[in-house]
């Protein structure tokens, strides 16, 4: 039979075992919650980016509608001839810009909780 200061040290060994493991797990998680936070990161400006390229996008697309709808009836044939060139290049703009808009919808939206909700978009 093993004395008490064998017991004591074997005990002593597997509790410090236990704070080693439990100390590696708590570093390990706190590892995974820096890189979650910088992908958080990185997505939100990501995504805060693109929805002002998009932004801009629309209030150029409105003023460029505008002009078009500004322009009176076509009196030559030359002129009706521009009149469907330029509307069919914004339909063709809005076509490609639709790809953007789906991609734009489609991303993952990480919502932080500890965030409030006048912060998040």
């Amino acid at each position: 039979m093993g004395s008490i200061a064998d017991k004591i040290y074997g005990q002593t060994g597997q509790v410090m075992s236990l704070i080693f493991t439990f100390t590696l797990k708590f570093e390990i998680t706190g590892g995974i919650l820096l890189i979650y936070h910088s992908i958080h990161e990185t997505l939100t400006k990501l995504q805060q980016e693109q929805l002002e390229r998009l932004r801009h996008w629309l209030t150029a697309t409105e003023d460029r509608i505008s002009q078009l709808a500004a322009v009176s009836q076509p009196e030559s044939l030359t002129a009706a001839s521009q009149m469907l060139e330029d509307h069919q290049s914004l339909q063709r703009d809005l076509e490609t810009q639709q790809e953007h808009v789906n991609a734009l919808s489609n991303m993952v939206v990480i919502v932080d909780e500890s965030v409030s909700d006048s912060k998040q978009l």
